[in-house]
């Protein structure tokens, strides 16, 4: 996640990379353009970290979804070369049930064959519905699609609050 917010806005150190997964134990927020935030959530599907950290991060992220009253959409990133895991399902299910629109971003698309990547992401967008875009922080592929489609997120107009 961080080695995609440092390319996805050209800076080096924006965000901490690790050669781990699971540094990221908090919320970590990033004020773009003085418009928005992009929020950068704990992972919970590889990061070899003990249940009870887990299990914490969980409690943090159904806080902050349940009770952030701004978002507007969730971008979940997975690495190219894995699937979907029950989790992941279970939090695009629980989105589209708030009626919050979601995007799939498969990093790591230079690690995988360009026939694989788009036959994978016209699957994904075919079986979940929402829009998959492949990311490399490599070649850069995927980059401006993924900078368009969370502006006009942003810039959607937003549901009125029952």
């Amino acid at each position: 996640k961080s080695s995609l917010l440092n390319a996805l806005f050209g800076r080096k150190k924006l965000a901490k990379v690790s050669a781990t997964p699971g540094k990221t134990r908090c919320l970590n927020f990033f004020l773009v353009d003085n418009r928005f935030y992009l929020v950068d959530l704990p992972g919970y599907g590889y990061a070899r970290v003990p249940r009870t950290v887990s299990a914490a991060w969980g409690r943090l992220l159904q806080e902050y979804l349940h009770t952030c009253e701004d978002l507007v959409g969730l971008i979940l990133l997975l690495d190219s070369r894995r699937d979907l895991t029950e989790e992941d399902h279970r939090l695009l299910h629980w989105l589209a049930h708030r009626g919050l629109p979601a995007m799939l971003v498969l990093t790591k698309a230079d690690k995988v064959n360009r026939d694989t990547i788009k036959r994978r992401t016209r699957e994904l967008e075919h079986a979940l519905r929402v829009p998959v875009i492949a990311f490399s922080t490599v070649t850069g592929e995927g980059k401006h699609e993924l900078m368009a489609s969370v502006l006009d997120l942003v810039n959607a107009p937003r549901r009125k609050s029952d």
